[in-house]
């Protein structure tokens, strides 16, 4: 597992491009299961600043030989 930090444009490019397949809230915490880029993620959003935590599966961490980072810079940038 991964576990990266993104801000409020970020999360709204990801929720923009990406397939929203649950959404929980939990009084002001949101919790966001996107299919973005290719995988599936889980979006803790912080209520006060809007971005998030976003956690996603190994494959795609370093150690795995990928990056989800490396992915987001190509999914923003495209």
């Amino acid at each position: 597992m991964q576990i990266s930090q993104v801000t409020i444009e970020q999360l709204a490019d990801m929720l923009a491009g990406g397939e929203r397949l649950a959404a929980m809230d939990f009084g002001p915490q949101r919790v966001e299961v996107l299919h973005w880029g290719g995988v599936d993620l889980l979006a803790v959003v912080d209520p006060v600043t809007g971005g998030a935590v976003v956690v996603s599966p190994c494959a795609q961490d370093s150690d795995s030989g990928g990056s989800i980072h490396d992915a987001a810079r190509q999914m923003l940038a495209a």
